[in-house]
């Protein structure tokens, strides 16, 4: 089944702050195809592997995803190339943990990989969805190029010799969910207001410190979490939720970034 990426507009009001803007609202999948871009967010779409295969322990652990299908059967020899851990081994799938060039062992990634050509790549349940922000890619010209999750769909279809196409997102805890945002910036101010009308399902942030120094994130002047540093080449992440009394709908906020690259991931229903 071939499935086809959307391209769509969300209408979250959205202000840069201070000098020239370098925060990036656009969102540049990875398909091959070209046709997994889109201008300010992404759909989240519902795969059908599970009804088609039965397999239903996802549903249980995962989280943010994202999924493709090669069109074609695969070779489950070959896709374990690409794994670092097996956790689940059958006749019909492989279910495990795969290592992305570039990140430590705590940026692992799930990966299941079906015969009847699914790809699925997420983060747990319990990770917040700001995760998969790809920070190598983004400190290379500030602009978001996907994802940790796509990067691991792109080393399952290297294994098995496979371009990637289509990819898709979909929230297996939230299931009414059909939109996600990425927003991101480099130590600058971002000004967001949430639509009233929409239904929010998850707040979360991602930073990064790119100095030697100590950088933080702050909401409406209100530090967020721990401060984070970078120094003797050691590269510091932080992620976590947001509560919805943080980022409230209906009311200009504005998120802070100090000596750090930041971004905010929304997850949410536009009817």
């Amino acid at each position: 089944m071939r499935l086809k990426s959307r391209i769509i507009k969300i209408s979250l009001v959205i202000f840069v702050l201070g000098g020239i803007a370098v925060a990036s609202v656009l969102w540049q999948g990875k398909s091959t195809d070209g046709k997994g871009l889109s201008d300010l967010g992404m759909l989240l779409t519902r795969p059908a592997f599970a009804q088609d295969t039965g397999v239903n322990f996802l549903e249980q652990e995962a989280g943010i995803s994202a999924w493709m299908n090669v069109g074609k059967s695969i070779d489950l020899v070959k896709a374990k190339t690409a794994f670092k851990t097996i956790e689940k081994d059958t006749n019909e799938y492989i279910n495990g943990s795969i290592t992305l060039p570039g990140y430590t062992e705590t940026e692992d990634i799930h990966a299941f990989v079906h015969k009847d050509g699914w790809v699925v790549a997420y983060y747990m349940k319990t990770d917040p969805a700001a995760k998969i922000v790809d920070w190598n890619n983004y400190k290379i010209d500030n602009k978001i190029k996907g994802t940790k999750l796509e990067n691991c769909i792109i080393i399952v279809c290297t294994a098995i010799s496979t371009a990637t196409k289509d990819i898709k997102y979909y929230d297996f805890r939230n299931p009414d969910a059909n939109k996600m945002m990425i927003m991101t910036a480099k130590d600058k101010k971002m000004r967001i207001k949430l639509p009233i009308e929409y239904v929010f399902y998850e707040r979360s942030y991602s930073i990064l410190s790119y100095v030697n120094s100590w950088g933080r994130i702050k909401i409406d002047e209100k530090p967020i979490g721990a401060s984070v540093a970078a120094g003797g080449g050691n590269v510091y992440y932080i992620y976590s939720s947001l509560s919805p009394d943080q980022i409230p709908p209906d009311v200009f906020h504005t998120v802070s970034l100090e000596l750090v690259y930041g971004a905010v991931v929304l997850i949410y229903r536009e009817s």
